[in-house]
Parts: structure tokens; C-alpha cells; sequence
């Protein structure tokens, strides 16, 4: 009995010197490095440790660690962030990081002399067992203990407790927390915390392939496979095919009879009018990874263990096949809620939608195909596109129905399952038509025999030959719409290009069997050049030659017109000169020779008039035009090009007959790539006038002399074609004021106007045909006809130097008649947006409307939504506010701050309309009363001029030249009403100077000739258009051939555009 106390007593006592033990070395680790205890026996711990995971530093009189104890690479980390907690030498530890850490510690520095036995060693943990194969010798006055802990136990604890930080909540460091699965999991039980610790060791301690590793066996662990059989059968094949008894067969017929399922469920067979029935045929389940997640558990105790599957495996799965029986039922009886009955609206709309866009895209392909290929192989796809085209259009009309219903079942589960099979239906449809088009877009045979559906435009022999040099040899529809991208389809960078069609040809391999390969061998680090050289030898770019031109110390290149006119020529497109769609020698010539005879009564001292034996007939008059566009980083781009002063009309034209033989229409139908002829593009950095006046030269007026020199050959000596010279001679030139006062070095402009009424420098004037704005000669004066500064007329010399462009033809006794206003910028970018922002804002202060001047503005803005919705007026201006009427306060004038043009027209529409509207209050308010006044005046101005074409006969020129000068006499009285009431409105700007201009003009023609030039020939509106795509383009190539690659891709894009309208006639 004692003997056995005695021992009970004994292991007691070693059990609290172990404990003592361990207190002793958390201790020593938290700042005492010797701690004495009864026993007299003195432990110091070295401070590396050797478990992964934790990178704490050694402390500066620790014992250095043998290479054995050494942490292997994969885990030296040096400060860094493991797990939500930082281990650093210096840094406080969390207080269970650092119980844990110190207790592997202590147990390998007290056991460092023991030799541990051969099986407790685990061989299969590989690099990480293999940083535990060294020794920790303890200091030498100390007394090593026994550890009852092997390197495996050890690791296993070592690999719990990270994985319980793991899973510690992160109040500091959300970022770090891990996934709540993973939590749930570690709170299952003691088994699965010891195979959890298992695998983080067999993915080396690696935390991010841990949980992925633990993500896919619980994602497995839950995975469910659900299948089912199922079709449409008859009643008789039930019984035939599917060996079903009387009483199944009835209960399936029962059960797709439905009311709730009748719509879905049963169908007519389209052969033979027998009823069908959607029925289930068979339908299981299994857990298909649940047999290896069990084995990987098992193999962790012991590889050859059989594997155990618990009986209640399935039991899951066949409550799901009970329920799957049910076939939805209570989810088709059950009310969605609202967020989810919009978003399945959309949904289906959004689909509805793309079956309508591709039926588009298939007929677009159609029409292709039908336009420019005549043959076996174009009609076979073109027939069988049509029958794609026709499928999708009556499953369109099956979608509609859809949709109806849906508005009368408030979209709910039952409309969204009907939805959800019609769907199913048409993707197939779809992805049956999408197969054939591509079949068409990307085949190894690109269909031969172009041009033989078109009608010959000239001799036969001259068509074979024209043919063989415009027309683009074995360019196929894919190689086509590569091109066409690149050019100005959506532009973009041609490295773009090229990657995509390296796609196309891997993934489909057929197609490097067709001209796609060719842009698809190009090299990417010299895309544009590559790129361009496959347009070239496709002949798919205009053959427009760049020429050079030096320009200070820099060599630039463009575009001669000379070479466009030669162009025109050679593919027999004078008759587009002059606004003709089809060739017509005889006519072309008759309307130029009308033109010139008209426009002699208005410059008779035209020097084209003074020389003998040239033919007017054959004579193209052209408007040279120039303004800045917006090129890369928004810098601006000059932008040069000419056009005929004739073109293809107006849509707002009313009173010039089409049918008219001899009709001269204005330039403003027809893509702009094909009416305009692009001379050059110049940036910013060239003619600058920081630049300028560090040169002996100006490069933009070097640039002006090289196109002007070439349009001068134009007119002196012409093109010599088989069917007789032909010239070309420039009549004006036309831009935005700033581009007439640079490009004709003009000393008179809107710069000059005078910023204050007591400024003493002597005015300069502010317009280059007279001498408005300078001493004695008011220009704001519009009450007066003729104006007060119609006397200085040409009287004056407005230029600084000699520009370049007067060696052009021109009058000689008034050459800045030769650079005409602009009525575009003069308006809609102008004065007419100072009017139109006055005009509104005295509206809002009217007694129309009541309250601040915010809430009056916030009323207007809801009468101008609801005003566009009720006219369907698109306009870009979403509302009317102070900053978008450029009025921040009432002591600033309103400016108007919109950049386009049909802003100004909508404003002007809504303008009258809420006038009309608020007739009373307009009535009983004097200034309003005159704004509305002088805005009728305007639109009737502008209505009338956008009704003709060309010409204006003299009578209908007066009535509207009379409503231009009331507008200025209206807006006058306006102004000086303001002023009087002592109200910031109604600006004046030198633009309505330039309007005064234009309307005595019309009033001048009106009385010495039958016919009147219209405004609008000069007017911009659709160059404006043209300037922006060159200026698009030259933000997608290299910066430093900007001139050149742009250039190049211009004629790539005017030649799609060509092609595109007909003009051109192409051959695949």
C-alpha cells in the first residue's frame, strides 16, 4: 500500500516539475532569460524557431542556430503578415501564439540530447519533417528534461493551432479572414481537426493551397448529380417505346393536362396532328465524389482500410427526386417578388432584343452577298440565310406572344418557366443561323465573280479595265470588315486588328485558307505599316499617292488634289461633282455651265471669266475648307480638305425638284468620305505661335503654298482625260473664324473687340470686309438699313502679310471677299447660344413661373422633359440648369455652355413652344415679349434658307433676308430694354455682326440678280462631320507618324465608304 502511494506521489511530482517546465520557458520567453527554479535547475530557450509558420527573430544574445535547425527556404519570410497576426522579432505576440510557439520550442530544446526512436520519425512529410532533423543544444549549466511529444505530434499540434488562427475572427484585419465554411468545418470534432491538420501539412504549410485544397473537398463533399430522361411521347409510344401500364399512362397524360402545365407540357406533332406529352422518362442522382473524399480520410489512418459508405448516403438524393416529381409545381403556384419580376422582364426583353439584332445582322449579310457576288455558291448562302432570317423572325413573333402573355399573368413563376423553354427554343435557332454565318463570313472560299449584277457604267473594254485596277482581288467579306474597322467602322488600334484575326485563324483553321490569313501574318510591333501594306495589295484604299512638302526642318506628307481629281477621272465619278448618282456626260456638263452663268451675275469680275477658250462646262468650282479637330491627348488637329461647291442636297429641301435636270443642290447628303476630298491633317505642334515665332517661317502658311500651288495647276492647266480636259477652280474659302483669320493672315477679327467701354487703345475692327467696330463706324446698331458700315466696305486692307492662298484665282479689287463667313458657327456656335441662354433664363423669371431662381429653373427643366418626350425631340442637353445657361449668378451675362450645334435648334423649338404656351405671361412681360419676338424672326430665317437648295430666287430671298433683319432689329430693342432695366442678358457678340453680314448680303443679290446664292453653301455643317473623323483616326495611330498613319487610313475608310454606297464596284 505505501509502495504504492509512493509512486502515485512520485508521478505526481514529475508531473508538476513538467508544468513548471513549461511556465519556466513561457516565461523565459516573455522577458526573464534565466529563471532558477526549486530544483535548482536553470533552462535558457534559444529564440529560432523550427515550426512553420512562425518567423520570429532571434534577439541579439541568442545562441546562433546549426544548419540543421535552419528554416528551408519556402519559409523564410521577413516581416510578413501569416494568418491575420505579425511575426516579428521585436513585435508583441498574441498570448495563445505565444503559449503554442513556446511550448514546440521548449519540448525541442529539452530533447535535443535524446535520441528519438526510429518509428516515431514520419518520413512522409517531406520538406517540412526535413527542417526537424536538426538539433537544439541547451546551455551548459542547464539540465535537460524528457519530452513526451514526437516530431509528428509535434507538427500536429504545430498544424492546429495556425489553423485555429486561421479561423480566429479578424477585427482589424477583415481582409484576412477566412472563409466561413472553413470555421465550420474546424468546429466539427476532434476527427476533422486531425485531417484538416493533415492536409496543411501535405500542401507544406501553404495557406492559400490549403484552403483551396479543403474549398474543393467540402465543394465536392455537397455536390449533388441530378439526371433525368426526359421527351416527347405519344400515348400509343408510352405504351410501345416505354413499356408503361394503362394506369401510368393515364397519370402522365393527367398530369401534363394540367390547366397550370397544359401550355408547356403537350404539343401537336407537326407531321401528323398526334398529341404529344412532355413526361419523365427516369430520373436519379448520386454524390459522385463522395467515395473519394472518404478514401483520402481513410488513406490519412491507413491505405489498405476498405472503404465505408454510410447507409444513408442517398437519402438526399431521393428526397430530391421527391421533390423533383413535383416538376415545380408549387414554384409555378408561388407569387415572385417584385425585384425578381423585373429583373426576368428584362432579362427576356434583353434577349428579344438580340434575336431582333441578329435577324438584322443575317439581313445586312443577305444584302451584301445580293449586291456584290452573282453565283451558285452566293445563291446557296444567300437562300439559306433567308431561311435562317425567316426562322428567327416567326420565333421573334413566338417571343411577343410571350411577352403578352407575361402582362397578363403579372410575370409570374409560371410565365417565367413558359419564358424560359420559348427561350430555350430560339437559342437553338439562333446558334443554327450564327453557324451559317459564320460559314459566309470566315470560309476558306471567299465567293468569286464580282461586279456581274452591276450595270455597266461605261464601254465594256473600259469596264474590264477599270475593273481590273479599282476592284480588291481576293479580299474577302472577313478580310473586308477588318479593313473597314480599322478605317472608320469603330476605329481602332490596327495591332487590334491583327490579334483578332490571329483568333479568328485559330480558332477557326479553315480560314487560313482565305485572305483573313494575310492581316493575321502581320506583325504586331509594325501593325500600321503591315496593315496598311495588306490594304494595298488587297486594293482596299483609295490610290491616292502621298506627296511631301518641307516644312521648316520636318518633311510631312499629303495629299495633292490633283491626284484626287485624277482619281475621279480615272473611276468616271465627275458626275458626283455635281450631285449626280448616275453618269451623265451631257448633264454634268450642262449644270456646270448653268452654275457658272449664274454666278457671274454675282462675282462678274471673276478672272475664270476673262479667259479665253476655257471651258466652263468642264469646270468643277470648289470650296477649300479648313478648321481643328481633336487628335490624341486633345490636342488639336488641323484638318484641310476641299469639296465641290455642288452636291447631293438638302433632307429639308422643299422647293428644288430632284426630278430638275439642271438642279444645283447644296453639299450636305452623302457620307462625307465620299464628298470630300482630305488634302492634310497638321498637329498643333507645327503652327502653334509659341513655335511660329521662333521660325523664319510659318509652316502652316509652307503647307497652304504647297496645296495651294497644286490647286492652282488645277485651273490653269487642268486633267487631259480621252473625253476632253477637265478644271477644277476654288471659289472661296470657307472654316471657322479663327481658321479664315490664320489661314488669310487677317489683321481685322472678333480678337480684336473692345473688352471695355473706357478702353483707350485705338480699335482695330473686328471684321475683315469692312471696318466695323473701329473709329466712328458702330456695328451694334442694327435698326439701320443699310447698316452704318456698309460705306467701309472694301475700303481697307485687312491683311498682316500676304497669305498663300491669294495666288488662287480671285477678284483682284476685293480679295477678302475671298474668305466668306460661316452662318454655322456664326449661329448655332455662337450668337446663338448667348440668345438662346438670355431667352431662357428672362423666361424663368417671368410670372410664369414662381419662387427662387433654382426652383424656377427646376420648373422649366420639367416642362423641357416633358416637351421632348411629347415631340420625341432628341437633343443632348439633359437639362436646364444654371451651369448649362452659363449663368453661375444674376451678374453674369448667360453664355450658354453646350458644344452642338443641334443643342441651339432644339433650345430654339422649346424656346417658342413654351411661349405659345405661356402666352399671358409673355404678353405682360416686355423684354420676353421681344425675345420671343426676335426668336420667330430667326426660325423663320433659318426655315427659309434651309428650304432651298443652292439658289434662292429673288423674291423668296427678300422675304427672308427681311426676317434676318428684324431678328437683329428685335434682338437690338432686347438688348437695350435689358440694359435700361438694369439686367445682365442678351450679349453681344461679334458673331451677330457676321449674321448682319450674310443677311445684307442676300438683300444686295436680291436687287441685281434673278437668283441669290444661299448662305449655307459656306456654312459648315457638314464638314463638321468630316473633321471629326480623320481627327478619330489620328487617336489610334503612332504618335510620331501621326500625319502619315492617318493619312493612310483615311483613304482605307473613304474607300469602305466608296464601296459602301455603290460608287465603287468591288470584286472578291
Amino acid at each position: 500500500m505505501d509502495d504504492a502511494l509512493a509512486a502515485d506521489e512520485a508521478a505526481i511530482q514529475k508531473q508538476i516539475q513538467d508544468i513548471e517546465g513549461q511556465i519556466a520557458a513561457i516565461s523565459l520567453e516573455l522577458g526573464d532569460k534565466t529563471v532558477d527554479k526549486e530544483d535548482g535547475v536553470s533552462i535558457e530557450v534559444p529564440t529560432p524557431s523550427t515550426v512553420p509558420g512562425d518567423t520570429s527573430e532571434a534577439t541579439s544574445d541568442a545562441s546562433e542556430p546549426t544548419s540543421g535547425s535552419a528554416r528551408p527556404k519556402d519559409f523564410e519570410y521577413e516581416n510578413a503578415v501569416d494568418d491575420g497576426y505579425y511575426f516579428v522579432g521585436d513585435g508583441p505576440q498574441d498570448d495563445e501564439v505565444a503559449v503554442h510557439d513556446l511550448s514546440v520550442q521548449l519540448a525541442l530544446a529539452l530533447g535535443g540530447d535524446l535520441k528519438m526512436k526510429e518509428e516515431s520519425l514520419d518520413t512522409d512529410q517531406g520538406p517540412v519533417a526535413d527542417t526537424l532533423d536538426g538539433e537544439c543544444n541547451p546551455a551548459p549549466d542547464s539540465k535537460p528534461t524528457k519530452s513526451r511529444l514526437t516530431r509528428r505530434e509535434l507538427l500536429r499540434n504545430a498544424a492546429k493551432a495556425r489553423i485555429r488562427r486561421m479561423v480566429a475572427n479578424k477585427k482589424k484585419r477583415s481582409d484576412l479572414q477566412c472563409p466561413p465554411w472553413l470555421k465550420a468545418e474546424w468546429e466539427k470534432g476532434t476527427e476533422q481537426k486531425e485531417n484538416m491538420a493533415a492536409c496543411l501539412q501535405a500542401v507544406n504549410w501553404d495557406k492559400a493551397k490549403f484552403i483551396d485544397e479543403m474549398e474543393r473537398v467540402v465543394t465536392s463533399r455537397k455536390k449533388i448529380i441530378v439526371k433525368k430522361e426526359e421527351g416527347w411521347y405519344s400515348e400509343a409510344e408510352m405504351k410501345s417505346d416505354l413499356c408503361w401500364q394503362q394506369s401510368r399512362v393515364t397519370g402522365a397524360k393527367a398530369y401534363c393536362t394540367d390547366p397550370k402545365r397544359h401550355a408547356t407540357h403537350t404539343r401537336t406533332n407537326v407531321y401528323d396532328n398526334i398529341v404529344e406529352y412532355w413526361v419523365t422518362v427516369r430520373e436519379h442522382g448520386a454524390y459522385e465524389e463522395e467515395h473519394e473524399i472518404l478514401e483520402r480520410k481513410k488513406s490519412t489512418r491507413k491505405a489498405d482500410e476498405a472503404v465505408e459508405i454510410s447507409p444513408g448516403t442517398f437519402g438526399q438524393v431521393q428526397a430530391l427526386m421527391d421533390r423533383g416529381a413535383l416538376d415545380g409545381a408549387d414554384d409555378a403556384n408561388k407569387e415572385l417578388p417584385d425585384g425578381k419580376v423585373a429583373e426576368n422582364k428584362a432579362h427576356f426583353k434583353r434577349f428579344m432584343d438580340s434575336v431582333l439584332t441578329k435577324s438584322t445582322k443575317l439581313k445586312g449579310l443577305v444584302k451584301d452577298l445580293r449586291d456584290n457576288y452573282e453565283n451558285d455558291t452566293a445563291k446557296q448562302y444567300i437562300s439559306q440565310l433567308e431561311q435562317h432570317v425567316s426562322k428567327l423572325e416567326k420565333e421573334y413573333d413566338v417571343l411577343t406572344e410571350t411577352m403578352a402573355k407575361g402582362e397578363n399573368s403579372k410575370y409570374d413563376a409560371a410565365w417565367w418557366n413558359l419564358a424560359h423553354e420559348a427561350m430555350k427554343k430560339v437559342t437553338f435557332v439562333s446558334s443554327r443561323a450564327t453557324a451559317e454565318e459564320q460559314k459566309v463570313r470566315f470560309g476558306p472560299q471567299h465567293i468569286p465573280g464580282a461586279c456581274t449584277s452591276v450595270p455597266m457604267l461605261f464601254s465594256p473594254r473600259k469596264s474590264k479595265q477599270f475593273l481590273t485596277k479599282m476592284s480588291s482581288p481576293g479580299a474577302g467579306p472577313g478580310l473586308r470588315r477588318f479593313v473597314h474597322e480599322i478605317g472608320e467602322g469603330v476605329p481602332v488600334a490596327c495591332a487590334v486588328a491583327i490579334r483578332t484575326a490571329k483568333a479568328v485563324v485559330e480558332e477557326v483553321p479553315s480560314a487560313a485558307q482565305s485572305s483573313v490569313a494575310s492581316l493575321a501574318a502581320c506583325r504586331e510591333n509594325n501593325s500600321e505599316r503591315d496593315t496598311g501594306r495588306v490594304a494595298k495589295r488587297f486594293g482596299l484604299k483609295l490610290p491616292i499617292p502621298l506627296s511631301r512638302v518641307q516644312l521648316g526642318s520636318d518633311e510631312i506628307p499629303f495629299l495633292k488634289m490633283s491626284d484626287w481629281a485624277t482619281f475621279i477621272l480615272q473611276a468616271h465619278l465627275w458626275h458626283r461633282l455635281c450631285g449626280l448618282t448616275d453618269r451623265d456626260q451631257q448633264r454634268c456638263c450642262d449644270i456646270w455651265q448653268s452654275f457658272w452663268t449664274r454666278y457671274q451675275k454675282i462675282e462678274p469680275n471673276h478672272p475664270i471669266y476673262k479667259r479665253p477658250g476655257h471651258d466652263l462646262s468642264r469646270t468643277c468650282a470648289l470650296l477649300l475648307h479648313g478648321d481643328e479637330g481633336r487628335s490624341l491627348r486633345k490636342s488639336a488637329l488641323m484638318v484641310i480638305s476641299t469639296h465641290s461647291i455642288l452636291g447631293f442636297g438638302l433632307s429639308t429641301s422643299k422647293h428644288e425638284k430632284k426630278s430638275k435636270r439642271l438642279a444645283q443642290k447644296l453639299n450636305y447628303e452623302q457620307p462625307t468620305w465620299t464628298t470630300r476630298f482630305l488634302l492634310s491633317v497638321l498637329p498643333k505642334s507645327y503652327y502653334s505661335e509659341e513655335d511660329d515665332a521662333a521660325l523664319d517661317s510659318d509652316p502652316f502658311q509652307d503647307l497652304m503654298d504647297a496645296i495651294c500651288i497644286d490647286l492652282r495647276s488645277l485651273y490653269d492647266n487642268g486633267i487631259e482625260t480621252k473625253d476632253g480636259r477637265f478644271y477644277f477652280c476654288v471659289v472661296k474659302v470657307m472654316g471657322d473664324w479663327p481658321f479664315i483669320q490664320k489661314c488669310g493672315s487677317l489683321s481685322r477679327t472678333f480678337m480684336n473687340i473692345s473688352k471695355a467701354a473706357s478702353s483707350r487703345a485705338p480699335p482695330k475692327g473686328i471684321c475683315h470686309l469692312c471696318c466695323a467696330d473701329m473709329t466712328g463706324v458702330e456695328w451694334e446698331n442694327f435698326h439701320i438699313r443699310p447698316p452704318t458700315w456698309v460705306p467701309t466696305v472694301n475700303t481697307l486692307s485687312a491683311f498682316l502679310t500676304l497669305p498663300k492662298v491669294l495666288q488662287l484665282p480671285m477678284e483682284e479689287s476685293f480679295r477678302e471677299n475671298f474668305f466668306c463667313f460661316d452662318l454655322f458657327h456664326a449661329w448655332r456656335l455662337g450668337a446663338g447660344k448667348t440668345f438662346l441662354a438670355s431667352c431662357l433664363a428672362v423666361l424663368a423669371i417671368s410670372s410664369a413661373y414662381q419662387g427662387s431662381v433654382e426652383s424656377r429653373l427646376e420648373k422649366l427643366n420639367a416642362e423641357y422633359i416633358q416637351w421632348k418626350k411629347a415631340t420625341g425631340f432628341t437633343c443632348q442637353l439633359r437639362r436646364i440648369n444654371r451651369a448649362k445657361l452659363g449663368w453661375s449668378a444674376t451678374t453674369v451675362f448667360p453664355a450658354g455652355t453646350w458644344s452642338k450645334g443641334s443643342t441651339t435648334t432644339c433650345l430654339m423649338r422649346f424656346f417658342l413652344a413654351m411661349c405659345q404656351k405661356h402666352g399671358e405671361h409673355v404678353n405682360g412681360d416686355l423684354l420676353l415679349r421681344f425675345a420671343f419676338g426676335a426668336a420667330k424672326q430667326m426660325d423663320c430665317f433659318l426655315h427659309g434658307l434651309y428650304s432651298w437648295e443652292l439658289w434662292i430666287p429673288s423674291n423668296a430671298a427678300k422675304e427672308i433676308a427681311v426676317s434676318g433683319a428684324n431678328f437683329l432689329k428685335l434682338h437690338g430693342k432686347a438688348v437695350q430694354i435689358a440694359h435700361s432695366q438694369g439686367q445682365l442678358f442678351f450679349l453681344l457678340m461679334p458673331n451677330f455682326h457676321r449674321i448682319d453680314h450674310l443677311v445684307w448680303d442676300m438683300e444686295t443679290q436680291a436687287a441685281k440678280t434673278n437668283f441669290v446664292l444661299n448662305p449655307l453653301y459656306c456654312a459648315t455643317q457638314s464638314d463638321e462631320d468630316f473633321i471629326g473623323r480623320p481627327s478619330r483616326l489620328s487617336r489610334r495611330v503612332s504618335p510620331r507618324l501621326t500625319i502619315q498613319r492617318t493619312l493612310e487610313r483615311s483613304l482605307v475608310a473613304a474607300y469602305a465608304q466608296y464601296v459602301e454606297i455603290g460608287a465603287l464596284v468591288l470584286k472578291a
